[in-house]
């Protein structure tokens, strides 16, 4: 993304990935925007400059995984430990910021981008049952989600949307609550 003159694109990516640095390394020591965006940059989820190049909705969520693995694999290689739920923050909060909030928010490929998910949003969802708490009584923080906590999540949003965009669940997020689940 960096080999291009500068212009809208490279504008909007250096904003989303600043932005999902933010979200997602709030107060982790050692991650920042640096090694945020060399995550992003290596992971794949970078690599769009339209709504048309997104994978194809059928695709996201193999998309999404391998985005998080690289992104996992890319910060270990950087030295930094990140978990799949701090992964897939980082890639949603910058596609959303791409894409979602950048007018293409009913175009079919952005439609079935995942949501951020956070404490904010998990909390709201809990309350109002679209996530059960396990037999347990207790959900993982998403910064410690591992791929099978974060995808029954996914699901349960899916689920809950139907045929809505899934930015529509962020609906139930609103950061004046800002609870933890």
């Amino acid at each position: 993304m960096n080999n291009k003159a500068y212009g809208i694109e490279l504008h909007a990516h250096r904003f989303a990935a600043w932005s999902a640095c933010r979200a997602a390394f709030r107060g982790r020591t050692g991650l920042n925007i640096c090694s945020g965006s060399l995550i992003l940059e290596n992971c794949g989820a970078a690599n769009f400059l339209s709504a048309n190049s997104l994978p194809d909705p059928t695709e996201i969520d193999a998309s999404h995984r391998v985005w998080c693995e690289n992104a996992c694999g890319t910060a270990e290689h950087l030295g930094l430990n990140i978990s799949h739920g701090i992964a897939a923050k980082l890639v949603n909060v910058y596609l959303k910021a791409r894409f979602v909030c950048g007018g293409q928010h009913f175009h079919p490929k952005v439609s079935a981008l995942h949501p951020p998910v956070d404490g904010i949003l998990l909390s709201s969802l809990v309350a109002r049952g679209i996530i059960q708490r396990s037999r347990t009584g207790n959900i993982p923080s998403w910064t410690k989600f591992d791929l099978d906590n974060y995808q029954n999540v996914i699901m349960r949003i899916r689920d809950h949307l139907g045929n809505s965009p899934m930015w529509m669940i962020e609906e139930h997020w609103d950061p004046r609550l800002e609870v933890r689940a």
